[in-house]
């Protein structure tokens, strides 16, 4: 078997909670990548996907299902997630996986106040209510097409 693995920096914008979503690499400012990491440690399950620890946060591979998130996600492309709970600081247009009746849901951040979010796939027609923010486990910073 042969893994083959990308170099992940995780972004932000100069503050934590506010991470740069979607960049190429040659137009990040030299300022804006996290580099104190002291330890990095990649977990290979092939039933969850890949890990990767540092002291500061954990970035999740994963594949997501169905398309009510195309063109953005398209079917059998990958995400890149990190670990978030209602304390992070969202913001319209974040892509976030949180807790439904249905079981777990990739979807855009449309609407928010202090204590819910209100989002909607971007393929679909209508938008899913609103969620309180303690049901949502991540938030999405990248597709691996």
């Amino acid at each position: 078997m042969i893994i083959i693995f990308s170099i992940i920096i995780f972004l932000t914008s100069g503050e934590k909670e506010k991470p740069i979503i979607f960049c190429k690499a040659n137009q990040i400012p030299e300022q804006n990548i996290l580099t104190n990491i002291t330890k990095i440690i990649f977990n290979i399950n092939q039933t969850t996907g890949v890990t990767i620890q540092s002291d500061d946060f954990n970035i999740n591979l994963e594949k997501p299902t169905g398309d009510s998130m195309s063109p953005a996600i398209p079917r059998n492309s990958k995400i890149l997630t990190i670990d978030v709970d209602e304390n992070y600081y969202f913001k319209k247009g974040y892509i976030v996986i949180f807790m439904s009746q249905r079981g777990f849901i990739i979807h855009r951040i449309i609407d928010l106040n202090e204590t819910h979010i209100l989002t909607m796939g971007d393929n679909n027609a209508n938008d899913d209510g609103w969620t309180e923010k303690s049901l949502v486990t991540k938030l999405v910073t990248g597709v691996v097409f």
